[in-house]
This record gives structure tokens, sequence and C-alpha cells, in this order.
């Protein structure tokens, strides 16, 4: 059975609207009820009042998906601050943290990227790899690809 969004909203609001009368203690007719019983909230949801506008909830849809897409670049910029070593896999620990060599003679302990752990992707003690360290601790890392 399909529903329209519309007609959906429309008994949605009417719900709500009905709530709201009987928590004031207004019957459909208008006459006075008695109070109901504390503890009980038929609030309105935000953007299902009566008052509301399918206009004004796309809108809202479409101001959330642009900051989560705003959200999603900061978080690539933030990466752009992390250096990019190359290194060869010296020991594997458990818990997919491995040794590696850096280029530069450093030691770090990296773990696998989240895309290797979700590929399967294998790293063996003698594998080339590209790692990504922060510059605040550059004892630690992250294996973004095998070389």
């Amino acid at each position: 059975m399909k529903i329209k969004i519309s007609t959906l909203r429309k008994i949605i609001r009417e719900e709500v609207e009905r709530n709201l009368r009987w928590s004031a203690g207004i019957s459909s007719d208008g006459a006075k009820l008695n109070k109901p019983s504390k503890g009980i909230n038929y609030g309105v949801p935000s953007g299902l009042g009566p008052d509301s506008g399918a206009e004004e909830n796309e809108d809202k849809e479409n101001e959330t998906l642009d900051m989560k897409n705003k959200n999603r670049h900061q978080m690539m910029d933030d990466r752009e601050d992390r250096m990019e070593l190359i290194g060869k896999v010296v020991e594997s620990l458990p818990g997919t943290l491995f040794e590696v060599k850096t280029s530069t003679g450093q030691t770090v302990l990296a773990t696998l990227s989240g895309k290797m752990r979700q590929n399967h992707i294998m790293v063996l003690p003698g594998d080339d790899v590209i790692i990504e360290v922060s510059p605040y601790d550059t004892s630690r890392g992250r294996i973004m690809r095998r070389k």
C-alpha cells in the first residue's frame, strides 16, 4: 500500500493537533476537559506543527545535506596536515599493528587503514608500504597502501 508523503504529513499533523488539544484540556467541539495527568508530554515534534509547510521541511533537509558535505570536506582538509612516508614493514604485531621502518630511518608503529581492512589486503613483513603519520605523534601512523 503506497501513501503519498503529503497525505502522510496531513495525517500526522491532524494527530498532533488532536493530541495538543487533548493536552490543553480542550475537546474537538471546544468544551473543556479534565486536566491530563502529569508526566505525559504531548508536545509537537519539530517540523510537524500546523503552520509548518512542506517547503520549509525540504529546505531544512537540503541544509543538513549541505552541512554533511561541508563536514566531509573539512575531514579531507584535516588529512592534508598529515605526512605520507614510504617504509618497509619490519615486523607484524597482533591486532593489525605493524612495525615499519621509514626511508628516513625512523621506526613507526602503524595500523591498517579502514579500506585495507575492509578489502582484506594482506601486509607481510618485507612489504613496501605508504604510511600516513601525524605531525603531532610521529611514532604512530596508518598504513594507507601497499606499494
